[in-house]
């Protein structure tokens, strides 16, 4: 088949191809309202390129959903800004923004890092918790602080109150 000056269509019609005579392997078509589709019925959707891609808005100027480079990185943009907030890199990923998440969970020897120079490393070597600070002083800020042990009914260590009082504790009770 040869199509010199483009295809036209109706809505609802559909472009089927593949091997598959009732439903085609692959269907390309519009339902007439606002959405254009593009169904693959066997195996996985392969789209290729040769040097990037842009999934984009039609409007002018485009909004950018989500950027990909063959040789750099893939970038996904938030539309009411036009701005990219995730990244990948060769290193990871880069996130433009904060992070919500229902939680954090590293392996043995991973750490947070956090300030210019990694200031405060947060970490856990795979027997002790370690909290290591190289700036400055480290503050741990509260009305009340209490250590204890973390073996079964816990047992305080030291509490200490503000405008109150500093308690040291010896086998669970006042020193």
């Amino acid at each position: 088949v040869a199509i010199a000056d483009g295809l036209t269509m109706g809505t609802n019609e559909v472009i089927r191809l593949g091997s598959n005579n009732v439903t085609g392997d692959l269907q390309i078509y519009h339902n007439g309202v606002d959405t254009g589709y593009l169904m693959n019925q066997t195996g996985n959707l392969d789209i290729r390129t040769a040097s990037g891609f842009d999934i984009r808005s039609s409007t002018t100027p485009a909004t950018y959903y989500m950027r990909g480079q063959q040789s750099g990185d893939i970038k996904i943009y938030h539309p009411a800004t036009n701005s990219y907030k995730f990244q990948t890199t060769t290193s990871g990923i880069k996130v433009i923004g904060n992070v919500e998440a229902d939680g954090l969970i590293m392996g043995d020897g991973e750490s947070v890092r956090l300030g210019t120079d990694t200031d405060l490393t947060i970490q856990h070597s795979g027997t002790n918790g370690i909290i290591e600070n190289n700036t400055g002083t480290l503050y741990i800020q509260s009305n009340t602080i209490t250590l204890r042990s973390d073996q079964g009914t816990p047992e305080p260590f030291i509490t200490a109150v503000v405008d109150g009082g500093v308690t040291l504790y010896y086998n669970n009770g006042v020193a």
